[in-house]
């Protein structure tokens, strides 16, 4: 996949600006131009049934992400009531995301070094632990430990994912297969909200992450025994390893980690077990900073052997993929995250009602990634979908916002996601077609490690936000039932019936507003959509 410019004249394309001096120029999925040549899969890659079955045991892996990261929003009441408490739900999503945050660069920079094949697999059997973890997990510490396992898998398997389609794909057929691969993870996001809701109403909450075994298992074989060894991107069989080692940038790594671990922590105890100027919080961000400066120094004094080397930074459509995938993925998991504890508390419908409800969503999501996967395929571009989502996107979730009583008309509740959905789908995939087109092969790695990076932190620290925003928006909405907000807090939230029924009817209306008031931050996302297309 490639880029050639095409003049201001062609109807479809879309303007990509460059330096000012120059001419505006577009970009189109076609031709290869030489300096930034992908290469074509190995004439020892598989094809037919081989291909297939190696496609479809990449697509189960893909399948468990999909799920793991969906399944979760119907469960979160019935997980607070089995933890009594509400202070970590923030963590329960955003451990799973920092864990796959702060190993998404560490493995692309491993797949420059290292055959994809193992990398890939080595992924999915810490997913694989990280789900035993979190099904049997009897305390919520251990269950964020299990969910922080389960990310670190999926930082890994995600990049991993996409390195081995690139390397297996011919470049006419990429979009179409990157597109499928959107679609079945949006098919796992439908299935998921509603399969967790019938597993947790029918079962346990648990089985949720029980069904990964046998799943992530058959994955699992079926590549250890059909995927080739394919060479890593910057393959030197002469290496020591000593020199391997070097090149993996261990230290930045060790940088990084302790950084967001500290910015976590410090947005989900902040204005809701400390307040935000409490000195703990602010050695938290002291820490995050200091330790990002350090980061950032050990990018620029490793230079081309850095985590993310300077001259990935120098394209600027790079750094514009991975700040849009950051803005469209963080607004879209935002509203996934507290829909259903709508649908639940205020609504006041069952798990599996809710799951069901959460269907307009992700099927409009699953329907947008197709159009724009096709639409590629055909017109060439890709930019046009990526625009059609930030106009999209800010409106959807900007009416969403007054979605916050139990009188809110089903309609409503239908249509709005409908439009996030399609807005978020349409360019959910832009940012990994700009990267192909915008670095070389040997770079591609990296590139789709720092979109995949972005589309993971992103949603790691809104959900942290938008937690802390329900903590305190919550004992605002309930400033004469103080009581009852401390109450919620140690009890769940599916134990608002112990209540009398003033203080339920306060409560509910309170969560409402407290949940519409966590989707300004989506609505405040989509906006800055607006600003990247400028």
């Amino acid at each position: 996949m490639s880029v050639t410019t095409a003049t201001l004249t062609d109807p479809i394309a879309i303007v990509n600006e460059q330096e000012s001096s120059n001419p505006i120029t577009l970009q189109r999925l076609n031709d290869t131009p030489s300096t930034h040549a992908t290469s074509s899969p190995s004439p020892t890659c598989p094809s037919g049934l081989h291909l297939l079955l190696i496609f479809v045991s990449l697509i189960l892996a893909l399948l468990l992400g999909g799920l793991d990261a969906n399944i979760l929003a119907p469960a979160i009441p019935h997980i607070t009531d089995s933890f009594h408490t509400t202070a970590n739900v923030g963590w329960y999503a955003s451990s799973y995301r920092f864990a796959a945050c702060a190993f998404q660069l560490f493995f692309g920079k491993c797949h420059k070094s290292f055959p994809a094949k193992w990398l890939f697999i080595l992924s999915n059997v810490i997913f694989l632990l990280g789900s035993v973890l979190s099904a049997a997990a009897v305390s919520s510490g251990m269950f964020m430990l299990g969910r922080a396992v389960t990310g670190a898998g999926l930082g890994g398997s995600a990049g991993g994912l996409f390195v081995i389609l690139l390397r297996v794909l011919p470049p006419a057929k990429r979009p179409l297969g990157m597109s499928l691969v959107g679609a079945v993870e949006g098919l796992a996001t439908v299935v998921a909200p509603a399969l967790g809701g019938m597993i947790t109403q029918n079962l346990s909450w648990r089985w949720c992450f029980w069904i990964n075994i046998p799943i992530c298992s058959a994955s699992i074989l079926v590549l250890i025994f059909l995927l080739p060894l394919l060479p890593p991107s910057d393959h030197q069989p002469s290496r020591a390893w000593i020199e391997t080692f070097h090149e993996l940038d261990v230290l930045s790594t060790l940088i990084l980690i302790p950084s967001l671990v500290s910015l976590f922590i410090a947005l989900n105890w902040a204005g809701v077990t400390y307040a935000w100027h409490n000195p703990r919080i602010v050695v938290l961000f002291v820490i995050f900073g200091v330790l990002l400066a350090a980061f950032v120094w050990t990018q620029i004094w490793r230079g081309n052997e850095a985590t993310i080397p300077i001259r990935v930074l120098r394209e600027r459509d790079v750094v514009t993929a991975a700040w849009f995938g950051f803005c469209v993925a963080s607004a879209l998991n935002v509203v996934e995250y507290y829909l259903p504890t709508y649908f639940q508390i205020v609504q006041g419908w069952t798990p599996t009602h809710s799951g069901w409800m959460m269907l307009p969503l992700i099927i409009a999501t699953i329907i947008g990634t197709l159009i724009q996967g096709s639409g590629t395929t055909l017109l060439g571009y890709y930019t046009p979908f990526m625009l059609l989502t930030s106009l999209l996107l800010p409106i959807a979730t900007g009416v969403l916002t007054t979605c916050s009583s139990p009188t809110t008309s089903l309609s409503k509740l239908i249509v709005y996601p409908i439009f996030i959905g399609l807005g978020a789908g349409l360019g959910f995939l832009g940012p990994q077609h700009t990267v192909q087109t915008a670095l070389p092969n040997s770079d591609a790695p990296l590139g789709l490690s720092l979109v995949l990076f972005a589309q993971n932190f992103g949603p790691a620290v809104f959900i942290s936000v938008a937690q802390a925003v329900f903590t305190n928006r919550l004992s605002v909405n309930i400033p004469a039932h103080e009581g009852a907000v401390v109450r919620v807090e140690n009890l769940g939230l599916n134990q608002l019936s112990i209540f009398d029924t003033a203080e339920l009817d306060v409560a509910i209306t309170a969560s409402g507003k407290s949940v519409a008031q966590t989707w300004y931050l989506a609505a405040g996302l989509g906006e800055c959509l607006l600003w990247d297309q400028r």
